[in-house]
C-alpha cells in the first residue's frame, strides 16, 4: 500500500479572474475571535458555485465552490456593506441593509473577482459584483444551505446540511465555546471497555 495512492491530490487555485457564479450558501458563523486583530465579532460566510469551473470529487463532476467571510455590520466601512451593495446594484442605507434577509440572497447570481494567494495555494474572493444587465444568473445544482446559529444550533438538519469546515469554524465561535451539545457517554461493552467511537479519519 502506497501512501501516494491514499492521499487525494490538492485542487490547484483556479487563474485570477473574474466569474460568473451563484450563491449557494449563507451561514451565520457565531462570534469569532480573531487572533490578527485581538478582537471577537460575528461571521457570517457566503458561499459561491462556479458552475463554468469543475472539478472531480468522489467520482463526480462538481462545479468549483468559492466563500468569502464578513463581519456582521451595516456599517458603511464594513466589507459586508461595500459587498451587498455592489452585489446588489444598490446604495441601500444602513437602516434598509439591516432590513435585508441574507438568506434571500441564496441562488442569487453574480460577478466575483478572484485573485491567488501569494503562495499560490489558495484563492480569495475580492469583490462580488452584480451581473450585466439582462444577464441570466448562472445555474447550480448545489443544495442550497442556510444557517443560523441563534435558531437551529448544534444538531438536527441544518446541523447536519454544513460542510464540515462550517462545522469546524462554528465550534470555535463564543456561541459554541459556552453551550457545546450534549455528547453521549462512553458505555462499557460486554467486555467492560468503552465502547470505540465511530468517526471519519483526520485528513492529511
Amino acid at each position: 500500500m502506497k501512501l501516494k495512492d491514499k492521499v487525494k491530490p490538492a485542487v490547484p487555485p483556479l487563474e485570477a479572474g473574474v466569474y460568473m457564479a451563484v450563491c449557494v450558501a449563507v451561514v451565520d458563523l457565531g462570534d469569532q475571535y480573531s487572533e490578527k486583530f485581538k478582537n471577537t465579532s460575528r461571521k457570517v460566510v457566503f458561499a459561491f458555485d462556479i458552475p463554468s469551473e469543475t472539478v472531480v470529487i468522489d467520482g463526480e463532476q462538481k462545479p468549483r465552490q468559492l466563500s468569502k467571510r464578513c463581519t456582521f455590520s451595516v456599517s458603511k466601512k464594513g466589507n459586508l456593506n461595500k459587498m451587498l451593495n455592489a452585489w446588489m446594484n444598490a446604495n441601500m442605507s444602513e437602516q434598509e441593509l439591516g432590513e435585508l434577509d441574507l438568506f434571500s440572497l441564496i441562488g442569487r447570481g453574480c460577478q466575483i473577482r478572484v485573485t491567488v494567494s501569494e503562495d499560490g495555494a489558495h484563492n480569495n474572493i475580492e469583490d462580488v459584483m452584480a451581473l450585466p444587465k439582462g444577464m441570466p444568473a448562472p445555474e447550480s445544482d448545489t443544495p442550497p444551505v442556510t444557517y443560523d446559529i441563534d435558531e437551529d444550533g448544534f444538531s438536527g438538519p441544518k446541523w447536519d446540511a454544513l460542510p464540515a469546515w462550517m462545522r469546524e469554524a462554528i465550534e470555535k465561535s463564543d456561541q459554541y465555546q459556552k453551550n457545546p451539545p450534549d455528547k453521549p457517554l462512553d458505555m462499557p461493552d460486554e467486555g467492560g471497555t468503552p465502547a470505540q467511537e465511530a468517526g471519519e479519519e483526520c485528513p492529511i
